[in-house]
């Protein structure tokens, strides 16, 4: 079934959902839909080709995260294989995945969390699976700090990364990140909570999402945040904005993004002042073209943490992909 409300490759990057689209927005990313269209099918015929080697050195500027199970990681072996040899790759997994983890990185830089008891009773204690992902790469980014203590310098941009996802465009990959990074200065570039990046100190913020998820985004999926309107139109459809809790008083109910984004600019900064100091009532109504987990929704609580912190986010080519459909049973 056709979802009206996902716009353009961000209805492409969804997961197993078989959705489809229109021919005007296949054709924006063609390779997109295509590769797609191939994992609704037979996503075991997805071919995952390597990055090209980057001339320069990133090593001492990029450190790349894989936070979570390693799943299908024999399909994207080869990518994260020829990655490794430019940057510096941290692992942090349990320990079905151990073996896998010695591949990806080297062991200081690996982190299994079932060795460490502190460590795996929070990640168990966790209510919603994909909670479990932020407290990896929160870990993920301790490491990082530690390793740049010891190396006396720190990196300039970091990427976060999982291995069940196949990624379309990877033939630039490194030089493609660096400068969609370097376009993006005050913000972050990728698909969603699945695949991000930017600089160093930006990403290290994100430890703090993690460390508020149970007093702020846990169990509150129906009440209202700020809505930071500035954000939303400095940032693409690759984050979901559109999932927050709009009130129906102050933006009706747009059908699209496209419609939306044209309200928020026709509204200026009267609409923005009143989305900032909205207080909500036991009558009020949201709009919302996307929801997630009724108990804490991944997507929209990244969404929401990045609106309220003026955080933007954007679309980059080499992270365009989408979850592996077999995910859950592919080697």
């Amino acid at each position: 079934m056709k979802n009206p409300y996902q716009p353009k490759w961000v209805l492409l990057s969804a997961s197993g959902d078989h959705q489809s689209c229109s021919l005007e927005e296949s054709l924006d990313d063609p390779e997109l839909l295509a590769a797609r269209e191939l994992n609704t099918r037979c996503p075991s015929r997805l071919e995952q080709p390597p990055s090209r080697k980057s001339f320069g050195n990133f090593r001492r500027k990029i450190a790349l995260v894989i936070a979570g199970e390693l799943r299908c990681y024999e399909r994207n072996k080869e990518f994260l294989t020829g990655l490794g040899e430019q940057i510096d790759i941290f692992t942090v997994t349990t320990s079905r995945f151990g073996e896998a983890a010695q591949k990806i990185s080297k062991k200081e830089r690996c982190f299994i969390i079932d060795d460490h008891i502190k460590e795996f009773n929070e990640d168990l204690g966790l209510p919603v699976s994909s909670m479990k992902q932020w407290h990896k790469l929160s870990i993920g980014l301790e490491m990082i700090k530690n390793s740049e203590k010891f190396q006396g310098w720190q990196y300039k941009y970091v990427i976060k990364l999982r291995t069940d996802y196949h990624f379309v465009h990877p033939q630039r990959f490194i030089k493609n990140v660096v400068e969609a990074c370097q376009g993006n200065d005050f913000g972050l570039i990728g698909a969603s909570d699945k695949v991000f990046a930017g600089s160093r100190d930006l990403m290290m913020l994100l430890q703090a999402f993690y460390a508020n998820l149970n007093g702020w985004f846990d169990q509150k999926e129906g009440g209202y945040w700020p809505i930071n309107a500035r954000q939303v139109l400095l940032s693409d459809d690759s984050i979901k904005w559109y999932g927050l809790n709009w009130p129906i008083d102050l933006v009706g109910t747009p059908s699209n993004t496209e419609i939306w984004r044209q309200q928020l600019h026709k509204g200026g900064r009267s609409l923005a002042d009143s989305l900032a100091k909205f207080k909500p009532n036991h009558d009020t109504k949201y709009h919302r073209l996307f929801k997630g987990h009724p108990r804490f929704a991944s997507e929209v609580s990244f969404a929401r943490f990045l609106n309220f912190n003026g955080i933007p986010f954007r679309d980059c080519r080499s992270l365009r992909g989408f979850l592996y459909s077999d995910r859950n049973t592919c080697p």
